[in-house]
Order: structure tokens, then C-alpha cells, then sequence
């Protein structure tokens, strides 16, 4: 089921984006990286300095920042749907659907779930009626579309940052049974190697396309 929603969402957010060859080749290689890495154990080990998972994270991150708010989608980002960003986010339902299954067989902190620290469901159950709402009779409203991708950008960075501080690595600062290794084996690694970063960037091209209109008006 996992990597059934890694396939779906890397074929939706092509789609999306109006850029299938360069964005597809792009994600597909690095999809395909990152699972052999994980899948060659090169990624559980948390106790150097900085962890080996940062080989993933930190090139997620600053590719999703970049390509977020940088020029490279400048020119596509007209005609990118706004409506189609905000539906995509419902995919963080099947994805809190998933953690709370692995959470119930002990391969998961239960923190990360709903059942603990975990709220980002809220995003992805909201996600269509705030597209049906902000952009009935083709018109946009703004600000609550602002204040809602501000609002899932805290949530998953709550996740995010709960998840990083449940992994045994030098920081841990949450000490659960089990510890959460499971972001640095195969497919799992994908959690904050393109999940995470898929969120953020989603909601930086939809804050991008909200501030523009906001400003024309």
C-alpha cells in the first residue's frame, strides 16, 4: 500500500506540475536512489554525526525550498491548478491511514500517529472542501487559502519534527517503543524523503499562487 501511494502521488504531481518530462525524470531518479540506499541498509545508521538519513532529508528539503519559491517553476506557475494543489493534499489521509497501521504493529512510535502527536490528517480531510470553497464559480478567496496552507505547513512540520526527534540518533529527545528506525529502511525512507517534502511543496506553490492573486487584486 505504501509504495502504491508513492506511485500514485509521483504520477498525480507530474501531472500537476505541466512539466511531466523534466519533473518526471527528476523524481523518478531520485525515488529510485533513495529506495536502493534504503534497501542496502546504507541509511540506519543513526548514531554518526551527522546520520546517514541526512543524505536524504537535507537534499529533499532544499530541492523543495528551492523549486518551491525559487524561479524554476516561475513561468509554469500560471498555469498550474490551484484547485488541483489543494485536492492533492488529500493524499495525507491515506498516508496518516498508513503510519497508524504500522503504529499498531510496533514498527511505528505511536506519537506519529493520531492516536498521539499527529494532526495532519486535519489537512487532508479539509483539502476538498477548501478547494470547492476558495475556488467555486472560478473565483479564489485568498486569505482563507493562505491561513489554511499556513496551518498544514505547521502541522506537518509537527510530524516532521516529532518523527526526527523519535529516531535514535543523538538528538533523540522522544524515547519510544519501538524507536523510529523505519524512516531509514525501504519504502519507508520515502516518509521524509518525498512525502514531507511533497506536502511542503505543495503548499509553497499554492501560498505562491494565492500571494500573486492576492497582490493583482
Amino acid at each position: 500500500m505504501f509504495i502504491a501511494l508513492v506511485v500514485l502521488l509521483y504520477c498525480t504531481l507530474i501531472a500537476t506540475l505541466k512539466r511531466p518530462w523534466q519533473t518526471g525524470v527528476v523524481l523518478g531518479l531520485w525515488l529510485i536512489v533513495t529506495g536502493l540506499g534504503a534497501a542496502r541498509g546504507l541509511f540506519m545508521d543513526f548514531t554518526s554525526l551527522p546520520p546517514h538519513l541526512a543524505l536524504v532529508i537535507v537534499p529533499a528539503l532544499v530541492a523543495t525550498f528551492f523549486f518551491g519559491f525559487g524561479p524554476p517553476l516561475r513561468t509554469a506557475l500560471p498555469l498550474i491548478s490551484g484547485r488541483q494543489l489543494v485536492v492533492l493534499q488529500s493524499f495525507r489521509v491515506a498516508v496518516e491511514l498508513l503510519l497508524w497501521s504500522l503504529a499498531s504493529q510496533q514498527l511505528l512510535p505511536e506519537l506519529m500517529t493520531f492516536n498521539g502527536r499527529n494532526f495532519d490528517i486535519l489537512t487532508g480531510l479539509t483539502a476538498p472542501f477548501i478547494a470547492w470553497y476558495c475556488f467555486r464559480k472560478g473565483a479564489s478567496s485568498s486569505t482563507l487559502l493562505i491561513v489554511w496552507n499556513l496551518a498544514g505547513l505547521a502541522l506537518v512540520t509537527n510530524v516532521f519534527a516529532h518523527g526526527m526527534l523519535a529516531a535514535p540518533t543523538r538528538f533523540q529527545y522522544f524515547f519510544t517503543t519501538p524507536a523510529n528506525e523505519i524512516i531509514g529502511t525501504f519504502p519507508y525512507v520515502w516518509l521524509p524523503g518525498f512525502l514531507v517534502p511533497t506536502a511542503y511543496f505543495l503548499h509553497f506553490i499554492s501560498l505562491r499562487k494565492a500571494l500573486a492573486a492576492r497582490a493583482a487584486r
